[in-house]
């Protein structure tokens, strides 16, 4: 009878648990949508070239350009008030991987240089009102314009992050050196204390989101096998299919960890969500081409692949 009645109570708890992850629902077409940096409410998307950066409306499809003075590297975020759009660039006569922060006047059409050495990916916080970057391998901070600025915490730096909807932490991506294992880190704003979220598999996160109702974050993922398989089988069967990165969530403070989508093939880019995760924009590959379409010809193939059509997902708890 007892062995009966805990089986009873784990088989609650397991449905329990299942009912509260994130389940996929349903996928559509994202009408004027395309890959690119969204505004907070969701209504105007940007993307860059070169020299400037393309404002479209996703409720009027009209779209409005922005010269730069220099070359664009990629975007980062827009603020909330929607006036300004931050993005990188290579720093002039410094490496590759040096990159500054600059940020254009929306309403003006202007750019202004925001700081140096900042990394690859920037992080603005929610309200706008701060900056977080990785120089060297520690994590920084200072104000939306550049100002006061102050290192976090050592060792903790990370070229992806996400600040917490609240502004008090940061979810950091952080690999450390000699390990193939990557972890998720919660950094506390206030002290600079690193908690360890949950360690993931080899492999590697593309974006991240924490919108403020889902209870930690959404990232891309793809496992370091996966993307063994590709470079390697690709080449010599004719008949491989390629799994891609997919949707994962991870709960905060606790760390549960879990796969939100499982599609082939599945999701480059996760670009924006509602407040609440369960509507989340991102971008659904287009099916890996054959090997001979890509002997034929390799790099418009994967570039094919590579850009796929923009979907909204449908969530449910």
């Amino acid at each position: 009878m007892k062995c009966r009645t805990l089986a009873s109570l784990l088989l609650v708890v397991s449905l329990v648990a299942a009912a509260d992850k994130f389940q996929l629902v349903s996928e559509s077409p994202l009408g004027n949508g395309m890959g690119g940096l969204y505004s907070a409410d969701l209504k105007q998307v940007a993307f860059g070239a070169p020299s400037k950066i393309t404002i479209r409306s996703l409720e009027t499809g009209q779209e409005k350009k922005i010269q730069l003075s220099g070359m664009l590297g990629f975007l980062i975020a827009w603020s909330p008030d929607g006036r300004y759009i931050y993005y990188v660039r290579q720093s002039q006569g410094s490496p590759y991987f040096t990159n500054d922060l600059w940020r254009c006047d929306v309403r003006a059409g202007t750019s202004e240089h925001i700081l140096p050495q900042v990394g690859w990916s920037p992080a603005l916080s929610s309200d706008g009102a701060q900056l977080a970057f990785q120089r060297g391998t520690s994590l920084m901070l200072s104000t939306s314009d550049g100002k006061s600025l102050r290192k976090l915490c050592d060792g903790c730096g990370s070229s992806r992050m996400v600040w917490s909807p609240d502004g008090a932490s940061l979810a950091v991506y952080t690999i450390h050196n000699g390990s193939d294992h990557p972890t998720l880190t919660l950094v506390s704003v206030a002290t600079g204390a690193v908690t360890n979220l949950v360690a993931l598999p080899p492999g590697g996160l593309d974006s991240f989101l924490w919108p403020s109702g889902a209870g930690g974050v959404f990232f891309n993922f793809f496992r370091n096998s996966d993307q063994r398989r590709y470079r390697v089988t690709v080449w010599t069967d004719a008949s491989y299919t390629w799994d891609d990165s997919q949707i994962w969530f991870c709960g905060i403070p606790g760390g549960e960890l879990y796969q939100v989508t499982h599609a082939s093939p599945g999701y480059t880019g996760l670009f924006a969500g509602t407040p609440d995760g369960m509507t989340l924009i991102a971008r659904r590959n287009t099916p890996m081409p054959g090997y001979w379409e890509l002997m034929e010809n390799l790099f418009g193939a994967v570039r094919r692949h590579e850009s796929g059509a923009i979907v909204q997902l449908r969530l449910k708890k």
